[in-house]
């Protein structure tokens, strides 16, 4: 696809480059995130519960609290999934041995294993699609994806809204906590 007189329209190729944002987000969602999520060993997870499951891969035993939060959905959403990730066998709920009151959510092998596989699947076809390109070209495309997000990380609202919670996999350094820092002052809270 290439910009036409009409795309460019804008006088700095605004409209063009909404297009291809476009593309660019349905490629991820239908070539990498839909077909990895209909695979076997995905077990036809839906994008929420795959996020439900890698939040807690990342966060063993949270309650569904920590979930709403880390998902940024309410406590009822939070509870409707849990509830059908259990159902699937995929988590389990456990009172907390120091206080009965909290309910602890965690992975079950079965969730441990959708988790990993469908990542892992994920990887493989995003990984699929960057081997067409050089790596020169690959590595332009990281740098420019970077300072794209840099120039959109403007709002701490916004921050906290897209940061993915990585929980035990938190990198200090991730452009999205630097982010914050540089409105804030502060790091992200571990999440």
């Amino acid at each position: 696809m290439t910009a036409t007189d009409g795309d460019r329209a804008s006088g700095d190729g605004t409209v063009y480059v909404e297009k291809l944002w476009r593309l660019f987000d349905r490629v991820m969602i239908y070539s990498v995130d839909d077909r990895a999520l209909a695979s076997a060993a995905a077990r036809n997870l839906t994008s929420t519960q795959f996020d439900g499951l890698r939040f807690l891969a990342r966060h063993p035993d949270c309650t569904i609290g920590d979930i709403a939060q880390g998902l940024v959905v309410s406590y009822p959403a939070a509870t409707r999934l849990v509830s059908r990730l259990e159902n699937r066998g995929l988590v389990t709920r456990a009172h907390a041995e120091t206080d009965q009151r909290v309910v602890q959510v965690a992975l079950t092998d079965s969730g441990t294993q959708a988790e990993r596989s469908t990542r892992a699947r994920r990887a493989a076809l995003l990984n699929r699609i960057l081997e067409a390109l050089p790596d020169s070209r690959r590595r332009t495309l990281v740098t420019s994806l970077e300072r794209l997000l840099v120039a959109a990380l403007n709002d701490r609202r916004l921050i906290e809204a897209i940061c993915l919670r990585c929980g035990a996999d938190h990198d200090p350094d991730c452009l999205v906590n630097r982010a914050y820092i540089n409105l804030t002052g502060e790091s992200i809270a571990a999440v």
